[in-house]
């Protein structure tokens, strides 16, 4: 069909039906938008059964014992003799829609408001589990984040976070912890916290930003010295975070052992004290193992903070 003799849309309805072969679950389509010759005349669009649109190729939907996904994908051809040509010259030249379609977590289809009824309902553990992943785009680039544990961190003002999720791999850019080389504050009053962090969370989305809840961590003080180490714990109240040694390496160490406990993914899913276990790379290289932050200081170095090295 056409409209206002500007484009040309092609549109193309899928319907994914259960059957006995099926578990009741959450399924996930996944969608590859073609890459071939010609295709940069052509837009698409990806619509899910309930009328909600993406661009990224993503449809989600819930498949129940007798139930369907439907989906639809729009191909928008603008109506130039150029584009009408390129089109015509596909005939010659194929592209095709690659479609997986698998079971998904519930918790990387729910919205954010279902995540948030059953974390401060106190039922997370009954939909969700340690380990199950989400992505979640930060200023347009898609991130995976993993449930690191349920009832762990302690909120501002008593009780327990129902849910804690943290990055499954890193972001695709450094950052520092200070313009300079110490760790004098501590984390909380690092330019890591007080203006990266800050500025990641404006960039992630308004439904998310909406249910994010602040809750106590413990951190060494640091500005220590080889002559005057500093074991002393600092309270800080924190959205977003980066983890203590604590939290990954289960240290025993003066200072450390006391920053928090560790996150059941670092012991259940990976194992963080092991070279495997606490390795990551970029979300875009995988592959490539990096060094990343923690918000540990040096208890004996008033210029380093600590950080989990990818071998």
């Amino acid at each position: 069909f056409s409209y206002a003799n500007q484009y040309t849309y092609f549109a193309y309805k899928f319907v994914f039906t259960n059957t006995s072969t099926l578990t009741p679950a959450n399924y996930q389509v996944s969608i590859t938008k073609p890459t071939g010759t010609n295709s940069d005349q052509l837009t698409y669009y990806y619509i899910n059964s309930d009328g909600t649109q993406t661009t990224a190729g993503i449809l989600t939907g819930n498949l129940e014992t007798s139930g369907t996904i439907t989906f639809y994908v729009v191909l928008a051809v603008k109506n130039t003799v150029s584009a009408m040509y390129n089109l015509k010259a596909m005939e010659t030249s194929p592209q095709n829609i690659d479609i997986s379609f698998g079971a998904t977590s519930h918790f990387a289809v729910d919205s954010w408001a279902t995540i948030a009824s059953y974390s401060e309902a106190g039922t997370a553990l009954t939909r969700y589990k340690v380990g199950d992943e989400k992505i979640i785009p930060i200023d347009g680039v898609n991130y995976t984040f993993v449930i690191l544990g349920f009832n762990h961190d302690d909120l501002v003002g008593g009780g327990k976070a129902g849910i804690t999720i943290g990055m499954k791999n890193l972001m695709n850019y450094t950052a520092k912890m200070n313009s300079t080389n110490t760790n004098v504050g501590s984390f909380h009053g690092s330019e890591m916290r007080n203006t990266t962090l800050a500025t990641i969370r404006t960039q992630m989305p308004t439904d998310l930003q909406a249910y994010i809840k602040t809750v106590v961590k413990k951190t060494t003080a640091g500005g220590g010295t080889g002559t005057t180490p500093v074991y002393a714990i600092e309270n800080s109240e924190e959205t977003l975070f980066l983890f203590s040694r604590m939290e990954i390496l289960n240290q025993t160490i003066a200072g450390y052992k006391d920053e928090g406990s560790t996150y059941e993914y670092y012991t259940s899913v990976v194992d963080g004290t092991t070279d495997a276990g606490r390795t990551k790379g970029k979300e875009s290289s995988q592959a490539t193992g990096s060094n990343w932050w923690l918000r540990s200081p040096h208890y004996a170095r008033d210029t380093l903070f600590s950080v989990a090295e990818s071998p």
